[in-house]
């Protein structure tokens, strides 16, 4: 290695790698794998919710514009009949305070 002048350089292709150099315990490694897992598996059921929680957000939105819509129509409906009734075509009457 450059850095240390007392050792010999490591060679291309000489069949090291790191990771073998660390003694393991093999039920150690196993939890580890174990626990890695788990932790994937909850980081995609967190996902799943969000997104869950997110698309019945997003159908909740709608279906309030929806019925914003509609009863906006209704009173928009109620507030022609009044006119037409009183005969004045152009004179709405506010009933909003009714709802």
């Amino acid at each position: 290695m450059a850095g240390n002048p007392g050792q010999p350089p490591i060679q291309d292709g000489a069949g090291f790698h790191p990771i073998w150099f660390q003694p393991r315990n093999q039920d150690a490694v196993r939890e580890e794998l174990r626990e890695f897992r788990e932790e994937q598996i909850r980081a995609e059921r967190r996902r799943a919710d969000r997104l869950r929680h997110q698309h019945e957000m997003h159908r909740r939105a709608r279906k309030h514009r929806l019925r914003a819509s509609e009863l906006r129509h209704r009173v928009y409906n109620v507030e022609k009949i009044f006119a037409d009734r009183l005969g004045t075509v152009n004179t709405l009457i506010d009933v909003s305070h009714l709802l």
